[in-house]
C-alpha cells in the first residue's frame, strides 16, 4: 500500500499528539505536586514570619516590663523606710559646698506654725509654683500608691508617704541659690520645697531669714525654705 503525503502527514500528526498525551501525562501530575508544594512553602514563611514578629513584640514586651520594673525599684529605694536625716543632711551641704553657698542652720518647726505655712503657700501658689510637685502628684501612679476605695473618698485623703520636716537656711548668691535647687532636684531621694524665701539682713524686716541673717551677722542674702523628707510609712 502506498501512502500519499496527506496520510504521512496524518500520521505525524497522530504521532506528534500521542507523544505530547503521554509526556503530559508524566509532566502534569509533577507539575501540579510542584505547584502545591511552592503554595504550602509560602505558607509556612508567612506562618513562621508570623511567629517571629509575636517573639519580637515578646521579647520587647519582655524588655520594657524588666525596665519599668527597674524604675519601679529605684523609686522604691528613693523612699526608705527612715528619714534618714543625717544622710540628707550630709548630701545637702555637699551641694552647698559644690555650688559655693554655706548650710548655716536646719532647724525644727512648731507644729502650728508649720501647719500654718503650709496652709499660706498652698494658698497662694495653688501647688502650681513649687519648685518641685507634690509627691501626693506621683502617688496614684505609683504601685505603693493609694487605692480606690469603693466605700467613699477618706483613704484617697490620706497621706501616701509619712514626711519630717525642717527648716533650711543658706547663705551665698543668687545663682548659687539657683545651682544647689537644681541639684536637690535630681537628687535621689524623694524629698519636697516649698515656702522659698531669699532675703538680705535687715534689723527692720520681721521675716525668719533677715532676722536670722542680722543674728549671725551674715552680709550675704539668706534663703530660707522648708525640707520636706519623705519615707515609707
Amino acid at each position: 500500500m502506498v501512502m500519499t503525503p496527506r496520510t504521512k502527514v496524518l500520521l505525524l500528526v497522530m504521532l506528534g499528539l500521542m507523544v505530547f498525551a503521554i509526556g503530559y501525562a508524566g509532566i502534569f501530575p509533577a507539575y501540579s505536586e510542584m505547584q502545591q508544594r511552592s503554595t504550602e512553602l509560602k505558607e509556612r514563611r508567612d506562618e513562621n514570619q508570623q511567629y517571629l514578629n509575636k517573639l519580637a513584640a515578646r521579647a520587647k514586651a519582655d524588655a520594657e516590663r524588666h525596665s519599668l520594673e527597674s524604675q519601679i525599684k529605684a523609686l522604691r529605694n528613693s523612699v526608705p523606710k527612715q528619714p534618714e536625716l543625717e544622710l540628707v543632711m550630709l548630701d545637702i551641704e555637699r551641694m552647698c559646698h559644690d555650688c559655693d553657698v554655706d548650710l548655716i542652720g536646719v532647724e525644727d518647726m512648731d507644729p502650728d506654725t508649720l501647719a500654718r505655712l503650709q496652709s499660706e503657700h498652698k494658698t497662694k501658689t495653688n501647688d502650681a509654683n513649687n519648685i518641685f510637685k507634690p509627691i501626693t502628684a506621683l502617688a496614684p501612679s505609683l504601685p505603693f500608691g493609694p487605692k480606690n476605695d469603693k466605700k467613699g473618698t477618706e483613704n484617697n485623703e490620706q497621706p501616701t508617704f509619712k514626711q519630717l520636716t525642717k527648716q533650711v537656711y543658706l547663705t551665698g548668691d543668687y545663682e548659687g541659690f539657683l545651682k544647689v535647687m537644681r541639684k536637690m532636684e535630681s537628687y535621689q531621694r524623694v524629698i519636697g520645697m516649698n515656702n522659698i524665701l531669699i532675703a538680705v539682713p535687715s534689723k527692720d524686716a520681721k521675716d525668719p531669714s533677715s532676722v536670722k541673717a542680722e543674728r549671725l551677722k551674715i552680709k550675704q542674702p539668706i534663703m530660707s525654705f522648708l525640707l520636706s523628707i519623705y519615707y515609707l510609712p
